[in-house]
């Protein structure tokens, strides 16, 4: 199976390996950053699985989905807690297709926590000294 993302490296004659082998998931589509056992359990353990749930239904793409958690009005919070998830997703997937490494959901969504919380520090501290 090709992946729509394998599909655009083979076009532009990025070499990448015909089978990716990081879930045993045969669909994968653009959904795929939400629907496999690795990324969800990684957004459940992030806290944010109901966050992703309830707009699987909506939406008819991932990155509708994706660019409605940036616009609907969630918190600060949420949104870059969000967007540290995501990255770590996609990174242990470029991880796993490049040098055949991986990391567990636990280990990525403690990972983005952790980006998370170092963002928001450096967030707070920016705002202290602005306002000082």
């Amino acid at each position: 199976i090709v992946s729509p993302t394998q599909q655009r490296l083979n076009e532009c004659h990025v070499p990448c390996p015909s089978s990716w082998g990081l879930c045993g998931d045969p669909v994968k589509n653009d959904w795929h950053i939400f629907q496999c056992e690795t990324s969800v359990r990684s957004w459940q353990q992030a806290g944010l699985w109901d966050v992703i749930c309830d707009r699987m239904q909506h939406f008819g793409a991932a990155a509708a989905l994706i660019l409605d958690v940036f616009s609907r009005g969630d918190s600060e919070a949420v949104v870059t807690r969000f967007i540290t998830l995501l990255r770590g997703l996609w990174h242990n997937r470029n991880d796993w297709i490049w040098n055949q490494h991986q990391v567990t959901s636990h280990q990525i969504s403690t990972a983005a926590q952790m980006k998370w919380l170092e963002w928001s520090t450096v967030q707070l501290s920016r705002n202290r000294n602005s306002t000082a």
